[in-house]
């Protein structure tokens, strides 16, 4: 058996697929399917079996795959013990939507580089909606986005067979953001009857899209919302056009530009509970991930660890 073809299975068994793995990998498929069965003859044991929703590995192909990611976590152990070899690793890329990144970037650089590891961060906005489909394309392995209670269950039952997990890092809600002397901004909660009128900003990743979207988030419609695509051009909307700005609790606190411009948080509510949202982590199960990886994982923990610590102090 030769070191590749334990890549090789390792892609098949992360895709499900032995034709997106061949695409993956820049073979033919028939050629990685002549691979696999001779390492089955070799073996003595099938690796792989058909299902409707992809391939997936038997309780022997299972042993057989934990042993090669754990070497191929090994051996990024050992690379990032070796020093200015002149050689470029691989880039670590993790997807985060627009109001995570806001406040996350920059401690999350700080503190993954204390490791002093091999390949660089590569921290890619990403919209709400489009994290978990970019983990499950392979663009990245894992990602940090919002997701509705609902949202948290479907996903969770949509994964249950699968190497993907979903931990919940940080729980928020959605509030109406105004500044001090707005009317509205001595209310306790309001709700959409209570601002029909106002004109409203937000990022599109909160857009009131598909059929979940119109039920949690019936706040917006295209006559009295505008929809920007980060944070920062959200802001100057509000104070360039006088809106009123949809956000969290937790973008609220990491802008330095709406506390400095002294607004106001209102609790958003349907039919009088708080619109809920939760910040989410999504990644592959944790042999399934690179060594650097692994300690980004950690270092995303310990962050809304404090992070939830602060926001109850």
């Amino acid at each position: 058996m030769r070191s590749e073809h334990l890549h090789y299975l390792l892609e098949i068994d992360r895709l499900h697929s032995i034709s997106s793995a061949a695409r993956t990998l820049h073979v033919r498929q028939t050629t990685l399917s002549a691979i696999v069965k001779a390492l089955e003859d070799e073996l003595g044991f099938s690796i792989f079996r058909r299902t409707p929703s992809g391939v997936v590995t038997t309780p022997e192909g299972e042993q057989l795959i934990s042993l090669a990611w754990e070497m191929d976590v090994r051996f990024e152990e050992l690379l990032s013990l070796k020093k200015n070899d002149g050689r470029r690793s691989k880039s670590i890329p993790v997807a985060l939507c627009p109001s995570i990144n806001l406040g996350l970037a920059i401690p999350l650089c700080r503190n993954f580089y204390r490791f002093d590891l091999r390949g660089d961060l590569v921290l890619s906005e990403t919209p709400r909606r489009q994290v978990l489909p970019s983990i499950l394309q392979s663009q990245v392995n894992l990602g940090v986005t919002y997701l509705t209670p609902e949202e948290i269950q479907q996903t969770m039952r949509d994964l249950s067979h699968s190497s993907l997990r979903l931990s919940v890092l940080l729980e928020d809600q959605f509030y109406l953001c105004v500044p001090a002397g707005h009317p509205l901004a001595g209310r306790e909660q309001v709700s959409r009857e209570d601002f029909r009128q106002e004109r409203l900003a937000t990022v599109t990743s909160f857009q009131a899209d598909g059929e979940q979207g119109r039920r949690d988030h019936s706040l917006f419609d295209g006559r009295q919302a505008v929809f920007l695509p980060n944070i920062d051009l959200m802001h100057q909307a509000m104070a360039a056009q006088g809106l009123a700005g949809v956000v969290t609790s937790y973008a609220f606190r990491h802008s330095d530009f709406l506390r400095r411009k002294q607004h106001r948080l209102i609790p958003l509510c349907r039919d009088g509970a708080p619109l809920a949202v939760r910040a989410c982590l999504l990644c592959r199960e944790e042999r399934y991930l690179r060594y650097q990886e692994r300690i980004l994982v950690s270092c995303i923990l310990d962050y809304f660890r404090s992070e939830g610590e602060e926001s109850a102090g």
